[in-house]
């Protein structure tokens, strides 16, 4: 080996180990983004602002990609839960999502 190639040598392995930590943290950061085009945002509206006994709460559900905000076709069902003041589950409504949108009700009891 001449004098002449050690820079040359050493510039090359210089250059490998920049490059190379670079592609692997690209294929980390490209992972990270294709996994969040999974996620998804759920709306819920409501028929009225105040309720009482014996009301039925009429709702949609609007479920939503969380990149671009269209309705998703990821999930196919959604459950919705009505919690009551002690925090428990009064009652639990499995609904069909059909182009991200969903409907359904619970019918409240005199007795809340």
């Amino acid at each position: 080996m001449t004098r002449t190639n050690i820079p040359r040598l050493f510039s090359t392995i210089i250059f490998l180990l920049c490059v190379f930590p670079r592609i692997s943290f690209a294929q980390k950061i490209n992972s990270i983004h294709s996994n969040s085009s999974y996620a998804e945002k759920i709306y819920l509206q409501l028929d009225t602002k105040v309720y009482t006994t014996a009301d039925i709460v009429w709702f949609k559900s609007i479920v939503t990609n969380a990149v671009n905000h269209s309705p998703s076709t990821v999930s196919g069902v959604l459950h919705v839960e009505l919690i009551g003041q002690d925090k428990d589950i009064i009652e639990k409504k499995i609904l069909k999502i059909e182009d991200g949108i969903g409907k359904g009700f619970f019918k409240l009891d005199k007795e809340l």
